[in-house]
């Protein structure tokens, strides 16, 4: 066919005109191919089969115009004799988006008299403005031309805008009069899906029968901030953007002043306190209380509040109760403490790199040189015990001893996510360390910290004689001096540890009893050296 005998061909060039196609056969006239007719609409009457002898002749385009804008297919097309506006739109596609009116312009050129050219003739470029069902769409179409239907506008000038920390924003349509109030349901406009559907997720179907978890008890619920919304509004006159603030709790109960009276265009946006930062009365604070009190549970405080306060609130202490071993552990901390970890491990690992690089350098004999290798392996192994160390967040309390009591915790302000575990009274004391034998103690009124160790079996012969560590039920930590402590009357409180470090600084007398060996025997072999090297001379 005809369509085949151009594909052949490479097609026809840019400037060739595909609306009068021109099918030469011997012995008959030609045959005009309009090929707009076959790709556009696909009548089959425009593609005629060829036969051998046939010429296919594609002459110069006679004009082009140009459709863009809201249509279907906007491009360049051929001008074809006779056609209209109206003839291009149907062409192009129509108008799209289902748009039932439309303004359509068009631009020509025309020759004309320009102004400042003494009355020269030139070509100029007019415009004519006009709708679908003008007249103008029976005007006959010229080379040029440039057809633009305008795009719908996006301006909705017959709605309001609902937006921000709302369950589905949206557009409603206006009604004269319409308030804030009207456009908000406060029983289902502020919840959003999402929020559900995280809230679900926790309490999965799947997590029951399974033994106790770890529970989650961050509260991160997207609080509508009830004392901040805002209407944005746009001025037309002075082209810019304007900001109205309202009191959201105000305007749902339709107090005049707050309840804002909506025009057509305008936008509510509700926010939820975690857009701005809230004074700190507004912050929804919970606290865990556990062990020893009447009712364990989460509770939520209020600013200002203490242990005190949080204890009461959870039915007060039991009678087997120890407050002196009260754990009060704190997230903050917990952060501070892992940030104070991670500073430790990497300044151990360079000073011990730097030292250990230092004595390589420095030693004597092959044997001082070897021993760094193990030493390295052991600074590895305690930076990385450091680094995947996840520390409590425990903030010791200084209480007075095992006979504290509920009056004697510190007014210590509550934070968010502060856990607060009370234990039963222990009977038990542990020493560990270099002592001949480790282990828990039953606690004695009477026992000193010496008697703890002597009753472990004593001093190993490398313990550090010089002092031991108390580590207290309350969370403090105390280096007791071994002289001071054996004359004393200190005596612990159930729950303590006591720990007996080693000297990890003491050389091995065989290695110095050695060391020390060799440099008289070098000695020795100088001065021999000597007195022969006189007696000769």
């Amino acid at each position: 066919t005809v369509l085949h005998g151009l594909l052949a061909a490479g097609g026809a060039m840019p400037e060739g005109d595909l609306r009068r196609i021109e099918l030469r056969r011997e012995g008959q006239s030609p045959l005009v191919i309009d090929a707009y007719k076959l790709l556009a609409e696909g009548e089959k009457t425009q593609d005629p089969q060829l036969q051998p002898g046939d010429i296919l002749h594609i002459p110069a385009a006679k004009g082009f115009f140009a459709v863009a804008g809201n249509v279907r297919r906007p491009s360049i097309y051929h001008l074809a004799e006779g056609m209209t506006v109206a003839d291009a739109m149907r062409l192009a596609g129509g108008i799209a988006l289902g748009q039932e009116s439309a303004s359509i312009r068009l631009e020509r050129l025309k020759n004309g008299v320009l102004a400042g050219t003494s009355g020269k003739s030139g070509p100029t470029r007019q415009l004519e403005v006009f709708d679908q069902n003008s007249a103008s769409m029976k005007g006959l179409l010229r080379d040029g031309d440039l057809l633009m239907v305008l795009p719908v506008s996006p301006r909705f000038d017959t709605a309001v805008t609902l937006r921000g920390n709302v369950a589905q924003p949206i557009r409603q349509a206006h009604t004269p009069g319409m308030k804030v109030s009207d456009l908000l349901d406060p029983s289902t406009a502020f919840i959003r899906p999402s929020v559900w559907m995280d809230r679900n997720g926790r309490s999965g179907m799947d997590a029951l029968g399974r033994g106790s978890r770890e529970l989650d008890y961050a509260i991160d619920f997207p609080d509508v901030n009830w004392e901040y919304a805002a209407l944005e509004r746009f001025d037309p006159s002075r082209q810019a953007m304007q900001l109205f603030p309202f009191n959201l709790r105000l305007a749902l109960k339709k107090e005049p002043s707050q309840d804002l009276v909506l025009l057509p265009g305008d936008t509510v946006v509700v926010f939820s306190k975690q857009d701005f930062r809230q004074p700190e009365s507004e912050f929804l604070r919970i606290v865990k209380v556990e062990g020893e009190v009447k009712s364990p549970g989460l509770y939520p405080i209020r600013a200002g509040e203490t242990l005190q306060d949080v204890v009461t609130r959870a039915g007060g202490l039991t009678d087997r109760a120890y407050v002196f071993g009260t754990v009060f552990s704190r997230q903050s901390a917990r952060k501070t403490e892992m940030m104070m970890l991670k500073e430790a491990a990497d300044r151990i690992e360079q000073d011990y790199l730097r030292y250990l690089a230092g004595r390589a350098r420095n030693a004597t004999s092959q044997e001082e040189a070897s021993i760094g290798s193990p030493e390295l392996e052991s600074i590895k192994t305690l930076v990385n015990k450091l680094r995947t160390a996840d520390p409590e967040g425990r903030v010791a309390l200084n209480l007075q001893g095992a006979q504290a009591n509920f009056l004697n915790y510190p007014l210590l302000a509550l934070e968010d996510q502060d856990r607060i575990t009370i234990p039963p009274k222990p009977s038990t004391v542990t020493v560990m360390g270099a002592v001949f034998r480790q282990g828990t103690l039953l606690w004695s009124p009477s026992a000193t910290v010496g008697s703890y160790v002597e009753n472990s079996g004593g001093l190993r012969q490398y313990a550090d004689s010089s002092g031991f560590i108390v580590f207290r039920a309350d969370g403090t930590v105390r280096q007791v001096n071994r002289s001071w402590l054996f004359g004393s009357r200190e005596v612990l409180n159930p729950g303590d540890t006591v720990i007996v470090p080693e000297d990890v600084r003491s050389q091995g007398w065989t290695r110095l009893f050695r060391d020390w060996s060799q440099i008289f025997y070098q000695l020795g072999l100088g001065t021999a050296a000597l007195k022969i090297l006189r007696t000769s001379l």
